[in-house]
């Protein structure tokens, strides 16, 4: 039997922020759902770009399929790195975008469609209280993540993708060099002013 071709694939990621303060910050994380070896476990938002796709429209398109965002307003390029698995070689392109309109978005009515596209149900059959239950899992679970502690990733170790872990600890030295510690631009700085809607969105390192 001969083997399989080696596949090489592009993959979108977005890592939906909000800052509480200081060096404190809400990481948006979704439990993987499809049968296989990393079933259940935490991931970021993104997929597969497709053929065609500038990184930038794969990432607007994914977050539309998987989270109802219509639009994505405010994104910067992070990183991109790759990951071997035996069968395949990925590379990721990762972008901070902007956690909070992903948070009023859920807590919109706009979030009661996406509940009952993806869950099958009905929310106005349910209490108020069991509505907002609801509405708070969807955003759920926001990783709190405090980037001054260097061990801050080693609690997630069990929930996350292998192919994941240096991304998260590149997060956290990321944003402690570029926000916390100020040693460089203001990021979040530039996530509210770099973006125009009626502009394309400009490709930042």
């Amino acid at each position: 039997m001969e083997p399989k071709p080696f596949k090489n694939t592009d993959i979108v990621l977005a890592i939906f922020l909000r800052h509480l303060e200081g060096p404190r910050f809400l990481v948006f994380v979704q439990e993987r759902m499809e049968p296989g070896i990393l079933q259940g476990l935490w991931e970021f938002p993104g997929g597969k770009i497709e053929k065609g796709e500038s990184p930038r429209q794969a990432l607007e398109r994914e977050c539309r399929e998987e989270l109802g965002l219509p639009k994505i307003e405010r994104a910067v390029l992070m990183t991109t790195f790759g990951y071997n698995y035996p069968d395949r070689a990925l590379t990721f392109f990762c972008y901070l975008t902007d956690g909070e309109s992903l948070w009023q978005h859920f807590k919109s009515g706009s979030a009661r469609g996406e509940y009952e596209t993806h869950n099958h149900g009905k929310l106005d059959k349910l209490s108020s209280k069991q509505t907002e239950e609801v509405i708070e899992r969807l955003v759920s679970p926001w990783y709190e993540l405090d980037v001054t502690k260097m061990d801050a990733v080693e609690a997630l170790l069990p929930h996350i993708p292998p192919a994941n872990i240096g991304l998260w600890k590149m997060l956290r030295q990321y944003l402690h060099d570029n926000i916390f510690a100020g040693q460089k631009s203001e990021v979040l700085q530039r996530l509210k002013m770099m973006y125009s809607a009626e502009g394309p969105m400009p490709e930042l390192d």
